[in-house]
């Protein structure tokens, strides 16, 4: 019987004894085992794709907790012929043999025929047959193009019919195998040839050039003809090691409508969506620190850096790494020793949308595949959490940001902008401890000089600080009021702070005159701030408290570093200070003003 060429599978025909369905049929009856998965659901999505080239696929529990896929059952002296034939068509893979004396147990798959008839050699022969006069008998420019590749030569297309079938027949078999397939097993077979580091184009079922070149470089890695078509068998192997893979993770599409956003998520290895503007969490349900987070708020672009800033606290975000902000959108890419953070943002239509991934740095290959399956299924609809807390009061909270740990410095101290260059003027102190320091909320700064009381910080990249500090040249006298600015909570209330004290002697007490003794309650973020007087001029850098054993002082007892101390080092590096001598008295809101422009915040990291 004629048959078209787009319907042509190789369908194996089989007597089957359901009193057999339980163990290996009878000594003339045998089965040909072509694989073996580690649970039911790997075994069961396997039997699918086989069920598309042949009829007679079953499955049955094998000693070791595995799941065994098997043809048949077949005659005995039938078998290792179909066994080499099906080999040689590449519809089962190579490591595939006839189970005499395998047992097995318990059936867990068989097929709905319920009368096949027996497969013989002289079936399969006729088979082939009808095949190979379907083939010779189409005038198909394709195989016409095949015969002339390099990949296949024409001395193969030509070959005997006894001998087996052409390199271009079975090409053409493979394709129309293909075709058979469904779009969603297309997608799981690009998903697939991605998670294998072969394709990096979308996700959509259509086998174009990349997904053709991203099948030949498959090929190619594991040593088969690049022909850009993948056999069943070759299908088989690349979904046989990503299978158990998805089977763990269950990437499955989420739909959040709460937040407008749809994308993958690896529900086997996540817990269950946790609300808390501006983020919707997906937190791992073991020990490890992997996460995907929905970010999803009204914004603009003002809204959107400031966010892009606020994320940088966070804990999950860490230190350095390529981090890119414009109008439209901000992207993230940093690491650490234990875990890789990448994310991104994109402002569309007054609503700010994306994601982020958070995933453990020892599993940098899994991450990468991760990471373009998950951000690649991404897309948004109108829809938005509710204001985020901090966008409505302004400011930020210490430890908890969102549900989401904040990141926390060594120290957090206080500085002054010395020029329009946004060099900072700070303590020394613990300094040397430091992996990198930053001014305000990101910038990162180097030491360009330094003594052992004050050091000079140097922007690494060009800021405008909103004012520069003016500095009483003129003598000093003690005792004197005097006001210290700075951020004492560390930064928590996103400006500094003001305390009133006394400078009680222009010298510390082993009579040192390039330091002063002030009697003032200030906290340890107060450090490295400035020391007014009653005009509102800077008149020494406060200095942190040194730890002594043998002693203890009074709470209110600090320290200064004196003008001269301050401008001998500024001297060396020819920095200019900007000077004032006027004592005008500066009332505190005034002051407030001054300290809120011209103090810098000072944080010390790993």
């Amino acid at each position: 019987m004629q048959k078209s060429i787009k319907h042509i599978f190789i369908f194996i025909f089989v007597i089957w004894g359901y009193s057999a369905m339980g163990q290996l049929a009878p000594d003339r009856y045998v089965w040909i085992q072509i694989e073996a998965q580690p649970n039911r659901a790997a075994a069961m999505a396997r039997i699918k794709t086989y069920k598309q080239e042949i009829s007679n696929v079953v499955g049955f529990e094998i000693e070791g907790g595995w799941f065994g896929i098997a043809l048949g059952p077949y005659k005995s002296d039938a078998a290792d012929t179909l066994l080499a034939k099906l080999k040689k068509s590449e519809l089962i893979p190579r490591d595939s043999f006839v189970a005499r004396g395998v047992t097995y147990g318990r059936q867990f798959y068989a097929p709905r025929s319920s009368i096949p008839k027996l497969a013989t050699a002289q079936s399969l022969t006729e088979t082939k047959t009808d095949l190979e006069t379907e083939l010779s008998g189409t005038d198909n420019l394709e195989l016409t193009k095949i015969s002339e590749d390099k990949t296949v030569p024409q001395s193969d297309a030509e070959a005997n019919p006894k001998t087996g079938l052409s390199d271009a027949e079975k090409l053409e078999l493979t394709k129309i195998s293909e075709n058979a397939l469904t779009f969603d097993e297309k997608r799981y077979l690009q998903r697939a040839l991605a998670w294998a580091s072969h394709y990096q184009g979308k996700i959509d079922g259509l086998y174009g050039p990349e997904t053709r070149r991203a099948m030949k470089d498959w090929q190619i890695e594991n040593k088969y003809p690049k022909t850009g078509v993948m056999t069943p068998s070759q299908r088989g192997i690349i979904l046989n090691n990503f299978t158990p893979v998805m089977t763990r993770l269950n990437l499955a599409p989420v739909t959040n409508l709460r937040a407008g956003i749809t994308l993958l998520v690896p529900r086997g290895i996540m817990g269950s969506a946790q609300y808390d503007a501006p983020f919707v969490r997906f937190e791992a349900t073991d020990s490890s620190n992997t996460q995907i987070i929905l970010i999803s708020q009204v914004g603009d672009a003002k809204r959107l850096r400031a966010l892009f800033e606020v994320i940088q606290t966070l804990n999950i975000v860490p230190k350095g790494g390529a981090l890119k902000l414009d109008e439209a959108g901000f992207s993230i890419e940093t690491s650490n020793n234990e875990l890789f953070t990448t994310g991104f943002a994109k402002l569309i239509d007054g609503e700010i949308k994306g994601a982020i991934l958070v995933w453990p740095t020892k599993d940098e290959a899994q991450r990468l595949r991760l990471k373009e399956q998950i951000f690649g299924s991404f897309d948004s609809f109108k829809g938005v959490l509710p204001e985020a807390e901090f966008f409505e009061t302004g400011l930020l909270p210490k430890d908890i940001l969102s549900g989401l740990q904040i990141r926390q410095p060594i120290f957090a101290r206080s500085g002054i902008f010395l020029n329009a260059q946004g060099m900072v003027l700070t303590a020394s102190q613990d300094l040397e401890i430091c992996g990198s320091i930053e001014v305000g909320f990101g910038t990162q700064v180097k030491i360009k000089a330094s003594n052992s009381y004050v050091t000079v910080l140097s922007p690494m990249e060009n800021i405008s600080p909103p004012a520069i500090s003016s500095f009483q040249l003129g003598p000093l006298k003690a005792p004197r009021r005097i006001t210290a600015g700075g951020y004492s909570y560390g930064g928590s209330l996103g400006s500094p702070t003001l305390t009133r004290g006394l400078l009680q002697d222009l010298k510390d007490l082993t009579n040192d005159r390039n330091i002063s003794r002030l009697e003032i309650n200030t906290l340890p973020g107060d450090a490295g701030g400035p020391i007014y007087n009653s005009g509102g001029a800077v008149i020494g850098i406060l200095l942190p408290k040194r730890e002594d054993p043998n002693r203890q002082l009074p709470d209110d007892v600090h320290f200064a570093a004196n003008l001269d101390l301050i401008i001998s080092l500024l001297d060396e590096e020819n920095i200019q200070l900007s000077s004032t001598e006027t004592k005008v008295h500066s009332d505190l809101v005034n002051l407030s003003k001054t300290a809120k422009n011209s103090i810098a915040l000072v944080k010390c990291w790993d």
